[in-house]
């Protein structure tokens, strides 16, 4: 006869979907920070640029002030050009601005993959929003289910008093009925002296639901940041 297989009954532990959902929004801020610091970066490359570019236009400023200067006073030759500084400064600027070109070109494809990791981020808000109000609304049924219990309770507790109001009240019109008025109406004044707490008026104040309103938002906060209890 063939073994039977055996079949585990146990339920399976669930993945944490919201430990889920915030790992992965954690991880895309990070990737998000480590694309801003390239791109901040990659922006010295354009600084270097000008930089080289304001370098030529001071070797222009001396070369003018040193033809004024020999205008002023016209004796021998006029002053040469400064070549060799241009030389130096024109291999730098090509330098400078190929580094520039291929620094333009890596930003603009870590601006499009910032801009995809925005979508993304864009999109697991509304998703960790829903799983911790999904979350909250549990916690709201295990607390609700309390409070039917205490209800219950309260109700069985006054059922004795009620009772007794009762007993009273048939005991004053039992005299009542037999023409003992004197004698019913301590019955009567007894029942009337004994009150039970109403019901009704035990809701929660208005300052007793705002407090409580500040425990729901810390929850969500708590849960925001990987708060599981």
């Amino acid at each position: 006869m063939p073994a039977l297989a055996v079949v585990r009954t146990e339920s399976e532990p669930q993945p944490d979907r919201l430990a889920g959902l915030l790992a992965e929004s954690s991880a895309l801020a990070l990737e998000y920070g480590r694309l801003a610091e390239q791109r901040a970066a990659l922006a010295r490359f354009s600084s270097e640029e000008a930089e080289i570019i304001g370098e030529i236009g001071e070797i222009g400023r001396r070369e003018v002030e040193a033809v004024k200067a020999w205008a002023a006073d016209p004796q021998g030759n006029p002053p040469a050009p400064l070549v060799k500084e241009r030389e130096k400064a024109a291999h730098k600027l090509a330098a400078a601005q190929a580094n520039a070109g291929a620094a333009g070109v890596a930003a603009s494809e870590i601006e499009a993959r910032q801009r995809e990791v925005h979508a993304k981020q864009l999109a697991l808000e509304p998703q960790i929003v829903a799983e911790i109000f999904d979350r909250i609304e549990a916690e709201f049924a295990e607390k609700s289910a309390e409070l039917s219990r205490l209800i219950t309770a309260t109700r069985q507790a006054a059922a004795p008093l009620a009772a007794l109001k009762v007993v009273l009240a048939e005991q004053g019109r039992a005299l009542a009925d037999s023409g003992q008025i004197d004698d019913a109406r301590p019955f009567f004044a007894r029942n009337e002296r004994l009150k039970i707490p109403d019901l009704v008026e035990t809701g929660p104040t208005n300052g007793e639901v705002a407090e409580a309103a500040r425990y729901w938002r810390d929850r969500a906060n708590g849960l925001r940041n990987g708060a599981s209890q």
